[in-house]
């Protein structure tokens, strides 16, 4: 009986893991999710700051505007000494950014107009759709002079965002000299990354302050990447390590997916969140070349299918029986292009190392 409900147990918390990776939800190496509060360390303090990214600046954004369109996009070219102006003066003129699809984790507006010492009037909206509106900010009332100003918000699925002049004081013109969108600003910042290197070298030792009669934290790297504020490890799994120059089998089959059991085990111990990679590879996988492990090269489509779930499913079941249910689990690595690829890598055109021959 106890080793039955020992078994459920294991199955319910395989289930919750195996339900996660329909998201595809894929860890980056250099920065990964958890506190915005500097980070403790015997020898000092890390201050993480939120990730940004201005959506707003990228190549699929652009920029309309009721009137003056034809320079609406010098207001999101990211250079503050150009601007957009509309061809006419008065309210109502309005600025319209689309950031060419939605956004869940949008944060933060900021506003720079053309001149310092004007209050401009203005109201700052949000869509889903360009058609209905929800209210960012409302400075139509506005009596501070400034050149801009940054707005906090939280709605998810935005595309859109406009900026509509309900005033400009004296001989002032309206006008915008950027209007930034700002992604993934967020609350919950850890600092995080690949530390799969960890179980290449395991019995070398590892000190903060190595020539310091107080060398601080150690001996295991683990224990000084958290020392330096490090919350997060994510390791990378292939199936069958193998050489990326020869494609033979490596000495040692270093993060392959035993040896991985046993950094899970090391990341845990340190009460770090651990994040499993699945490369669903024998070496690199990245947007240039994504081939199938040797061991399945041959397998028809259905039978691939049932080795990739049986080989995950096993996987999880060992992290999790012993104690180091991963916090997140990645579905192959940079799979922007796809990933598995089979013959039909000649049609896509990607690279071939030598662990991709004959697949």
């Amino acid at each position: 009986m106890k080793h039955r409900q020992e078994k459920d147990m294991s199955n319910r918390r395989l289930t919750r893991v195996l339900a996660g990776l329909t998201a595809l939800a894929t860890l980056v190496s250099a920065g990964l999710v958890a506190g915005t509060a500097p980070a403790g360390a015997i020898f000092g303090t890390a201050d993480i700051k939120p990730i940004e990214s201005n959506i707003a600046a990228k190549s699929w954004a652009s920029a309309t505007a009721g009137s003056g369109s034809s320079t609406a996009g010098l207001a999101i070219d990211g250079d503050p000494t150009t601007s957009w102006y509309p061809d006419h003066p008065g309210a109502r003129q309005w600025l319209t950014v689309d950031l060419g699809g939605t956004y869940d984790n949008l944060r933060k507006v900021k506003v720079v107009f053309p001149e310092r010492g004007v209050a401009y009037r203005y109201v700052l909206e949000a869509s889903t759709d360009g058609h209905r509106w929800k209210t960012i900010a409302d400075r139509s009332h506005n009596r501070a002079a400034s050149r801009g100003e940054v707005h906090l918000f939280t709605q998810p699925a935005t595309r859109f965002v406009r900026l509509t002049f309900t005033g400009v004081p004296g001989r002032a013109r309206a006008g915008v000299s950027e209007l930034q969108v700002f992604n993934y600003l967020r609350d919950d910042v850890v600092l995080g990354a690949d530390l799969s290197w960890v179980d290449d070298h395991q019995s070398r030792q590892y000190w903060v302050n190595p020539l310091s009669p107080n060398r601080g934290a150690g001996p295991h790297q683990l224990d000084v990447v958290k020392d330096r504020g490090m919350q997060y490890a994510r390791l990378r799994v292939f199936n069958e390590p193998r050489s990326e120059s020869t494609g033979q089998p490596t000495a040692v089959p270093r993060q392959g997916p035993q040896r991985t059991l046993t950094s899970a085990q090391w990341i845990k111990q340190r009460n770090m969140g651990l994040g499993i990679d699945y490369h669903y590879a024998d070496s690199w996988a990245d947007p240039s070349k994504q081939p199938k492990p040797r061991a399945w090269a041959g397998l028809e489509f259905a039978d691939l299918n049932r080795a990739v779930y049986d080989y995950t499913a096993d996987h999880l079941r060992q992290l999790i029986r012993q104690g180091t249910t991963p916090d997140k689990v990645a579905v192959g690595n940079e799979i922007i292009n796809g990933f598995m690829y089979g013959s039909e890598a000649a049609l896509i055109g990607t690279t071939s190392p030598q662990y991709f021959v004959d697949q």
